[in-house]
C-alpha cells in the first residue's frame, strides 16, 4: 500500500510546541482523507546539547498521539536512517520538519535515498537558519534547501531567508497555535490604573528572546510586575543578577522550569499582558497560545509578530532591543480603556474559533496536490 505522506519529525514523548505542531499537523493531514504515518526519533540530538528536560513525563502527552507513529530514528545511529528511507520509498510525499542543522545530516541521507526512489520530499523548516546562527548553520540549510523539491515556512521573512539560499519553490502557511488554550470566562479586565500591570514572559528563554531588555524596561514601568516562567537555556543566574542590580526583587518572578501544557493556560489567564521583545523571530507559538487565552500582546517589531497584534487590535508593537521604547509601550499597556478595547477585540476573535489550523493543513494540502 502506498501512504499519500510521511512526516518526519519529533511527536510524543518529546515535549515542546515543534512536538505539538509536528503531531497536530499529521491528524490535519489524516482528516483531510489522506493516509499519514508519522515518523518521529527515539533520540533527537546528544544530550548535553539540550540544558532542559527533553520529554514529557510518562502517560502524559501534551497533545493527542497520533495513531500511526515509528519512533525509529537515532541521531548516532545511521542504519536508522537508511532502514527508514528504505521505508519511505513506498510514500508518495515525505515532509521533514526541520528542528535543527544537528539533524540535518540524517534527513540528507534520508532525502537522497528518497529522491532516487521518485519520492517528492519537502522541507518544512521552523527556522529556516536557528536564530543564534553561524556560517556553517546557513550551508547545512543551504544544503537541505537544495536537496528538496520544495519548502515550507512560516512568515515572508523566513521565505526571503529560503529563496536567498536557492529556494525556487516556497510556501508560506502562517503558524497555528500549538496548544488547545482558551479564556478563561471568569477573566477580569484590570481597570484601576493604579493597580500593577501583571505581565508575563512564558517560554523558553534564550538570548534572541530580549528578556533582558524587558529587564530594563520594567524598571523604567514603575507600575509594572513581571512573571517570567519557563526553562532558562544556560541557567537563570545572570537575569537574578541583573533582577538584583535594577532593585526588581519585590516586582520580578523568575520562575525556571517546563510547564506541561495543561497548566499552560492557567499562567497565561493570570497576567494582564504577555510581552516578547525579541531581538530576532520568525513565528512565536507563546505569542499564538496568549491570544488564544484572551491575553493582549506587546511585541518586538521582528518576523511575524507584528502581523500577530494587527493594527494595535490584540497589543502593541515596539522596536526591538529598545527598552526605552518597551517601557513606554507598557506604560501605555495599563490605560484600562485600551485594555477593555484589547479584551473586546479577543473576545471577537475567539468567537470565530479560527485557531489557524485550518488554513494551515489546506496551505499544506494544495501543496501535496500540486503535480
Amino acid at each position: 500500500m502506498i501512504t499519500d505522506v510521511a512526516l518526519v519529525g519529533p511527536t510524543h514523548p518529546f515535549k515542546g510546541g515543534i512536538a505539538q505542531h509536528t503531531t497536530r499537523l499529521a491528524h490535519g493531514l489524516e482528516r483531510r482523507g489522506l493516509t499519514v504515518d508519522l515518523v518521529s526519533w527515539r533520540h533527537q540530538y546528544p544530550r548535553l546539547l539540550y540544558p532542559g528536560r527533553l520529554t514529557v513525563p510518562a502517560g502524559e502527552p501534551e497533545t493527542l498521539p497520533f495513531a500511526r507513529t515509528r519512533r525509529t530514528l537515532s541521531w548516532f545511529a545511521p542504519w536508522t536512517w537508511w532502514r527508514e528511507a528504505r521505508r519511505l520509498r513506498a510514500t508518495r510525499t515525505v515532509i521533514m520538519t526541520v528542528v535543527t542543522p544537528l539533524q540535518a545530516l540524517a534527513y540528507l541521507a534520508m532525502m537522497h535515498t528518497l529522491r532516487r526512489a521518485g519520492v517528492r520530499v519537502i522541507a518544512l523548516f521552523h527556522n529556516v537558519v536557528p536564530h543564534e546562527s553561524g556560517r556553517l548553520d546557513r550551508a547545512i540549510a543551504r544544503r537541505v534547501i537544495r536537496t528538496a523539491d520544495a519548502v515550507v515556512v512560516h512568515t515572508e521573512d523566513e521565505a526571503r531567508a529560503a529563496r536567498g539560499l536557492g529556494a525556487t519553490d516556497v510556501t508560506v502557511a502562517a503558524l497555528p497555535s500549538s496548544l488547545d488554550a482558551w479564556p478563561d470566562p471568569d477573566r477580569v479586565v484590570r481597570t484601576d490604573p493604579d493597580k500593577p500591570l501583571d505581565l508575563l514572559a512564558f517560554g523558553l528563554v534564550r538570548p534572541y528572546k530580549g528578556l533582558d531588555v524587558l529587564l530594563e524596561a520594567v524598571a523604567l514601568a514603575p507600575r509594572t510586575r513581571l512573571r517570567v516562567v519557563g526553562e532558562f537555556w544556560g541557567g537563570a543566574e545572570q537575569f537574578e543578577r541583573q533582577v538584583a542590580r535594577l532593585g526588581l526583587g519585590d516586582r520580578v518572578s523568575l520562575e525556571p522550569g517546563y510547564v506541561d501544557a495543561a497548566h499552560v493556560p492557567a499562567i497565561f489567564h493570570a497576567a494582564d499582558v504577555a510581552v516578547y521583545p525579541y531581538r530576532s523571530a520568525t513565528a512565536s507559538g507563546a505569542a499564538l497560545v496568549a491570544l488564544d487565552c484572551g491575553v493582549p500582546l506587546v511585541v518586538s517589531d521582528v518576523g511575524g509578530l507584528p502581523a500577530l497584534v494587527g493594527d494595535d487590535d490584540y497589543g502593541l508593537v515596539v522596536p526591538a532591543d529598545d527598552p526605552a521604547a518597551l517601557a513606554a509601550a507598557l506604560t501605555r499597556a495599563g490605560d484600562p480603556a485600551l485594555l477593555a478595547r484589547w479584551d473586546a477585540n479577543l473576545s471577537r476573535r475567539i468567537g470565530r474559533g479560527d485557531t489557524g489550523w485550518d488554513a494551515y493543513v489546506d496551505a499544506i494540502v494544495a501543496l501535496l496536490r500540486r503535480p
